[in-house]
This record gives C-alpha cells, structure tokens and sequence, in this order.
C-alpha cells in the first residue's frame, strides 16, 4: 500500500475497499467494540460487584444503629450550630443513638426530622454529653 500525502484518509478509503465498502466497515467497528466491551463487561463486571458489595456491608456495619438505645436523655447549655441545617439551643434535649468515630447520631426530643449526625465534640461542649459516656 503506498501512502501519498493523503495520509489518514487514504488509509481508511483502502480499508473501506478491502470490506467491501464503507457501511461494513462501520458495521466491523461497531461489532469489534461491542465484542471487547462485552468482554471486558464479563471480566471485570462481578469483581466491581463484589467489591462494591464489600464496601456496602463495611459502611453498613460502620454506621448500624445499635440495638439497645439509650434513655440517659442530655440537655443542650448553650446555642450551637450542629451541622447540616441543625441549630441546637439552650433547653433542648436529645438521646444519643449511636456514636461513630468522633460524631454521634442523636434524635432530638420534640422535633419532627430525626436523627441527626453531629460532631461529638460539638456536644460536649454545649451539652452535658461526654463522649464514650452514652451507655451504648
């Protein structure tokens, strides 16, 4: 095959020819990508779907609500911004759910929208919460 200064468009007139014209060459393409994707789908679709399954019951695990809720019920001593929409203030009362690694799940007493993820630290400071100290 000799090249002139056509370049990447005499390359794909020759291979047009050689397929007997431009529509199977396309109809090729096509079917070679779907082939390779099919395949690669097949190979690498149940480790993503383990992997994914995995994640999903660590995370589950990690953030599972304990079964046995606390009573012990804290009261907010001063006003405070908990995150995420969530204004505590003074003479408001909650129950600690679940704590997590530096936050806690509390509910608070009164309100419609529960349960909220606050910072733990966040409640020590402006409730007589101490964290660890839930009886979880």
């Amino acid at each position: 095959m000799a090249k002139s200064n056509l370049g990447a468009y005499q390359t794909m007139v020759e291979l047009a020819k050689s397929a007997d014209g431009p529509v199977k060459l396309g109809l090729y393409v096509v079917a070679g990508g779907v082939l390779v994707g099919g395949t690669a789908v097949a190979i690498v679709g149940p480790a993503v779907k383990k992997g994914a399954g995995l994640a999903f019951d660590v995370a589950k695990q990690k953030f599972a609500l304990s079964k046995s809720v606390t009573s012990t019920v804290f009261t907010i001593s001063a006003d405070a911004d908990g995150g995420k929409g969530l204004w505590l203030h003074i003479g408001d009362t909650f129950t600690v759910t679940n704590e997590i690694e530096g936050g806690a799940l509390i509910e608070i007493r009164g309100k419609k929208k529960n349960p909220w993820m606050v910072s733990s630290h966040v409640l020590e400071n402006v409730s007589d919460f101490r964290i660890g100290d839930s009886e979880l």
